[in-house]
């Protein structure tokens, strides 16, 4: 990075001859997040990580991101540092820095956006290359997150025959979802040959 985010435009430097890598998604109260039952720090990680999940898919290295958020008034301090802090550490394990952004107010509720720029040295696999008889791959725990949703929408703190650290688990697996990005990184890569 040349110029960071106090000069209204940072100036970024990719590594010569990677391929420049780009995706948003933007998380809104509501229908991605309820506050009822999400802190400012769960939404903060969850906003970096469905980023960081997005490189990982191509392989790719996350280098920087760019923040979007609107925020319904007043606005505690104390959250937003909360949000940006889930953003910080959801990142650092790749190194990922926040390099700008905006903020506006919210007629109502939050909207938080994320724009997250990486790098692949190769070239990166994409679904729209797929073909029948393809390895299609999933790491983690299919249905953890979807599980850990029902169970903060229910509001459930205890469950027959379901222990309070498993209903913890699937709560965590959606409030704090885990980017997979060594996985992406060496599926990404072709296989070595061997005669």
């Amino acid at each position: 990075m040349e110029a960071g985010i106090g000069d209204d435009t940072a100036v970024l430097l990719p590594q010569p001859g990677a391929r420049l890598l780009a995706t948003t998604d933007l998380l809104v109260e509501d229908v991605h997040f309820r506050r009822t039952w999400a802190t400012p720090f769960d939404i903060g990680w969850k906003a970096m990580a469905v980023n960081l999940s997005d490189i990982a898919g191509k392989g790719g290295r996350p280098l920087w991101a760019l923040v979007g958020l609107a925020l319904s008034a007043p606005a505690e301090p104390a959250d937003v540092e909360a949000l940006y802090e889930g953003m910080r550490q959801a990142g650092a394990p790749t190194a990922c820095a926040i390099v700008g952004g905006d903020t506006s107010t919210s007629p109502g509720g939050w909207f938080v956006n994320v724009t997250l720029l990486g790098e692949h040295d190769g070239h990166p696999r994409l679904r729209s290359g797929a073909r029948p008889g393809d390895a299609v791959a999933v790491t983690g725990t299919l249905g953890r997150s979807a599980a850990g949703l029902a169970v903060l929408e229910a509001g459930v703190a205890t469950l027959p025959k379901v222990s309070a650290e498993s209903l913890q688990v699937v709560a965590t697996a959606h409030l704090r979802p885990t980017a997979r990005g060594a996985e992406g990184a060496g599926w990404a890569r072709p296989p070595a040959y061997t005669p």
